[in-house]
């Protein structure tokens, strides 16, 4: 089955795609959807690098949100499994999210708990709409996410 994994990384927007024999509702089920997605996003204006092998991994610009890139997105999603649909998390992992906003606004970061259905939690106050590089250079929010990220479930970390 092929899938697209949008793993919330709670702020760092990574698009990590697994592919497997087959695909089930919405999208592509061509086996090369992965290239044609890739060939796709480069004709939008967006640089992104060939699929190699079952898994891939594309990182959207860093500054925040991106139009242009959300535009691509759209544009392409036809090509990902799924439609490019991420699948909610199961309840070990949205029990972690919510582990883990907690320990943050007990560190002084204003995080919601997450969406059940996307496990994407918000950071409010201060830091709502800062960029990612600003987030990460940030020292209370870099203590807090060091403080905190023994609490994210296994692979966001």
């Amino acid at each position: 089955m092929k899938r697209i994994l949008l793993l919330p990384v709670l702020l760092f927007a990574f698009v990590a795609v697994g592919a497997c024999s087959n695909d089930s509702g919405g999208g592509s089920s061509d086996p090369n959807a992965m290239v044609q997605f890739a060939q796709c996003m480069r004709e939008h204006g967006q640089n992104v690098p060939d699929p190699d092998g079952d898994s891939y991994t594309i990182t959207p610009p860093s500054g925040g949100p991106n139009a242009a890139w959300d535009a691509a997105m759209d544009a392409c999603r036809q090509y990902l499994p799924g439609g490019g649909a991420p699948e909610p998390p199961n309840a070990d992992e949205l029990e972690a999210q919510r582990q883990y906003a907690k320990c943050m606004r007990e560190h002084d970061i204003e995080m919601s708990d997450p969406d059940p259905n996307t496990g994407r939690s918000q950071i409010g106050g201060r830091l709502a709409s800062a960029p990612r590089d600003q987030l990460r250079a940030d020292p209370i929010y870099k203590a807090a996410a060091e403080a905190c990220k023994d609490k994210l479930p296994k692979g966001q970390e």
